[in-house]
């Protein structure tokens, strides 16, 4: 297994990456119409190439072999989706493919993400998560997480409520 920081260049990788591990996530709970926008709006290329392109965002890539398993992005003040608090890191993606689950990929992206935070010196990592997605909320307690608040989430025009999860360094 390897992880390896993305650069723009790996903007198309990342989109199909994003796109395919939140679909086959999330598309079974959801209003197809709804997702199909929200899958067409927040992954694709220029997006992408956008995001990996931003100073104050790292996306790292897990692979296996040739194999690309999954990716996360962390975002820095003020690169953050909410909150923007000095000192903190926002994990705002963390996605593994389905046929890579069960592998500890997750976990070794959150001790991925728990090194860079520690070289930014940040003192918190904090993430939102759907409150309809028990096992994701699972995980990442078993992995130190707790509740520290709620947000709502835009999915292309609909509000879902997540839960906020910290962790402190």
């Amino acid at each position: 297994m390897t992880i390896r920081i993305c650069t723009a260049e790996d903007a198309a990788l990342i989109a199909e990456l994003g796109r395919r591990t939140y679909d086959d996530t999330f598309r079974q709970l959801n209003d197809p119409k709804i997702m199909d926008a929200y899958l067409k709006k927040t992954f694709n290329i220029a997006v992408m190439r956008e995001e990996l392109s931003d100073p104050d965002s790292v996306t790292a890539l897990l692979s296996e072999h040739d194999l690309h398993a999954g990716y996360l992005k962390m975002n820095f003040p003020p690169a953050q989706s909410d909150f923007n608090r000095e000192g903190s890191m926002e994990l705002q993606r963390i996605y593994v493919l389905r046929e890579f689950k069960r592998r500890g990929y997750g976990r070794a992206l959150i001790e991925y993400a728990k090194e860079m935070a520690e070289k930014r010196n940040c003192t918190s990592i904090w993430l939102s998560v759907w409150e309809e997605n028990p096992e994701a909320v699972s995980f990442y307690e078993k992995m130190g997480f707790y509740k520290s608040g709620r947000r709502i989430f835009m999915m292309a025009g609909e509000e879902q409520s997540d839960f906020v999860l910290t962790y402190d360094l």
